[in-house]
């Protein structure tokens, strides 16, 4: 496992350790990538590449530990190279990790520790949160997940309210839908997703297409970075059957239901497997500065590792296991065992929208303490 390593610039909260793990729903955006935007900042250079320092870095508050999980995820590799995983066998490798670092640093042992993440992190924070609550050598206080995939079936079928609420679809498409997938379309909520009739899942494909065109899933209202260009444009105008289809005759990708299609982002999937950026993220800073001889060799990654840096990794993406559809026992278990617990999100991102974890936080039956305002 690759790890860096931020130690604390103030001494305003001596004793903590922050634990950040990052990773995204589907394509598996590396820590290391995040590590840049939130402890610094990339500039161009005429040599290159170099860092700023950001005022606001996550160190000044605690010690911060970046690790790239599962193996083949930036620079973390496997001995025999079987990227093959899945959830559980993901904290667990985790888990190990954190035991082996506490063994070099032994200095951080029994320090308070918190584990955050984002998007997929909404299921490697509290699985891996579940080993290390009970280990003597972690004093564990709290989880935070932003933005995380805490359901995969509300968060799929949050997403097509979401795309009703910001006015993405018409109401005739809207009422059509309702119409053709949900028993009661007087019910303030609908699975539509568990409808498999043809009629609905065409409808289904169809407003999903509407929202995708040209949209940042990231950042609703922000554009694509350098534009959205011809190929992306191209996968845009496929129809999601068209593309599986491309995909599957490739023999590199297969989607298997409409409820995966979105949360495995099937049209960047088809844009990376016809290019080798990522669709409205500008990775090329991030990546120049990570795959440089002079980093590599700083940053102590094996020079006998085959593999550059990467923003994300397909092949991990595709045999990746997702054992966990619902998170909600995990969560459940941390609270009841008094483990602080954040579940936070913003209001402009597609991937895992705010409805999805909102429906899921309802959904736990806890009873309110205090509003927050």
């Amino acid at each position: 496992m690759m790890y860096w390593l931020c130690v604390q610039l103030t001494w305003k909260m001596a004793g903590q350790l922050l634990f950040r793990f990052l990773n995204p729903a589907t394509l598996i955006i590396t820590p290391h990538y995040w590590w840049a935007v939130f402890n610094f900042r990339l500039a161009t250079l005429v040599k290159g590449p170099s860092l700023v320092n950001n005022p606001y870095s996550w160190n000044k508050l605690g010690n911060v530990l970046y690790l790239e999980s599962p193996a083949g995820v930036g620079f973390s590799y496997s001995l025999d190279g079987n990227v093959t995983t899945d959830d559980d066998e993901t904290a667990l490798n985790n888990h190990h990790a954190l035991l082996h670092f506490l063994d070099k640093f032994p200095e951080y042992e029994g320090r308070k520790l918190y584990v955050t993440g984002e998007s997929y992190g909404g299921v490697y924070v509290p699985t891996l949160a579940l080993l290390l609550k009970d280990s003597p050598r972690f004093k564990l206080m709290g989880i935070a997940v932003g933005n995380g995939l805490t359901s995969h079936k509300l968060n799929d079928n949050s997403l097509l309210y979401f795309i009703r609420y910001h006015g993405l679809v018409d109401e005739s498409s809207w009422n059509d839908l309702v119409a053709k997938c949900c028993a009661d379309p007087c019910s303030t909520w609908c699975a539509f997703t568990d409808n498999k009739t043809g009629e609905c899942q065409r409808i289904i494909s169809q407003l999903m297409e509407l929202a995708l065109k040209g949209i940042n899933r990231y950042n609703l209202y922000s554009e694509c970075a350098s534009g959205v260009n011809t190929l992306f444009q191209q996968s845009m105008s496929m129809s999601i059957a068209e593309i599986s289809s491309s995909l599957q005759s490739s023999k590199t990708y297969l989607c298997h239901n409409f409820g995966s299609m979105f949360r495995d982002n099937i049209y960047t999937r088809y844009h990376r497997y016809a290019d080798s950026t990522m669709p409205c993220i500008d990775d090329t800073l991030i990546r120049s500065y990570l795959n440089s001889p002079a980093i590599c060799r700083l940053i102590n990654v094996k020079p006998d590792v085959p593999k550059e840096w990467d923003i994300c990794n397909d092949e991990v993406n595709v045999k990746y296991i997702r054992t966990y559809e619902d998170l909600s026992k995990q969560y459940m278990k941390l609270l009841q065992s008094n483990i602080s617990t954040l579940i936070y999100n913003g209001d402009i991102d597609m991937a895992c929208n705010y409805f999805g974890d909102e429906m899921f936080v309802d959904n736990l039956k806890l009873k309110v303490r205090e509003l927050y305002c």
